[in-house]
């Protein structure tokens, strides 16, 4: 339904604001975290302290931050630089956990598609702007192979 409403837009025969889920029946799938993704987020949690606990040496570093008084030189500097190392963090761990959810995802896609259902994952974020921001950034020749990682240990 989404498609079909996309497709009539893009050709101007059709315009809504929100489509009805009227006679829709949706299933939320919980996946519960093994052991093991246990150990992999908490050691990613683990990263991220200790960039945060060094984050202030960084802007001091930078001059956003006076090193003696401790004061803000540059208080919009600053407030950017928070607001990226938290907007990264959350983009961060958003991916992580969709990552993690993989095992649980792909088994109940399959057997809905084999009992005759149709299947619409949500998807939070594409990742549309990170893959621009890498194809801008290859050469000719690495366009060629195009081999990109957009996993989330970019932000790390």
């Amino acid at each position: 339904m989404e498609l079909v409403a996309r497709d009539l837009k893009s050709l101007g025969l059709y315009t809504a604001r929100a489509l009805s889920f009227a006679g829709v029946e949706y299933e939320i799938l919980e996946h519960c975290l093994t052991e093991d993704q246990i150990a992999v987020y908490d050691a990613y949690a683990e990263a991220w302290a200790i960039i945060h606990a060094n984050l202030r040496e960084a802007l001091e570093a930078t001059r956003i931050v006076d090193s003696a008084t401790g004061g803000t030189l540059n208080s919009g500097a600053k407030s950017a630089a928070l607001s990226i190392f938290e907007g990264t963090k959350q983009r961060f761990f958003a991916q992580l956990l969709l990552s993690m959810k993989l095992p649980s995802l792909l088994p109940a896609i399959d057997t809905a598609i084999a009992d005759g259902h149709a299947v619409v994952v949500q998807l939070v974020s594409t990742a549309e702007a990170m893959l621009d921001r890498r194809l801008a950034d290859l050469s000719d020749e690495e366009r060629e192979t195009l081999e990109i990682d957009l996993s989330p240990r970019e932000y790390v």
